[in-house]
């Protein structure tokens, strides 16, 4: 028996696939940080996108992109800015964040799904999440967080 997680990879490599059918380069997969996980990082012309994968065997729990709810979405942006930080990007670099979602056999597959949702970010919200600094936008005003 397969655990979740071998099953989200199966169903990651599709989504791979089908992106790269559609002209997106693959910059990494899985990306890991204190902060949480992203499925996939790509570049798809002058964005640089990151992609939530959600997969169900039956919609009797929902459809898979109804999982990617507010919180996850918070979590997916705090990644995608350290993600930034860790490759040396500016945070004025073009980003999108879409999500495919895979029910059973058939894929669905949105474009900027959800908006950068670290501008909603309480202000007091630890930043110290991470032991380097990052420069957080919030509502046009810088802040360092340790």
């Amino acid at each position: 028996m397969q655990n979740n997680r071998t099953i989200g990879s199966e169903y990651e490599d599709i989504i791979v696939n089908y992106i790269k059918e559609k002209g997106y380069e693959i910059l990494v997969t899985n990306y890991r940080c204190k902060q949480g996980e992203i499925d996939i990082v790509a570049k798809d012309g002058k964005y640089l996108v990151f992609i939530e994968v959600k997969y169900r065997k039956s919609s009797k729990t929902g459809v898979p992109i109804e999982a990617v709810t507010l919180s996850k979405q918070k979590i997916i942006s705090r990644v995608a800015l350290y993600y930034l930080y860790d490759k040396h990007l500016s945070i004025d670099t073009p980003i999108r964040f879409d999500v495919a979602g895979v029910l059973d056999k058939e894929i669905t597959y949105i474009e900027n799904a959800f908006t950068y949702t670290m501008w909603t970010i309480d202000l007091q919200t630890k930043c110290s999440d991470t032991e380097h600094l990052i420069l957080v936008q919030i509502y046009n005003r810088y802040f360092v967080c340790k």
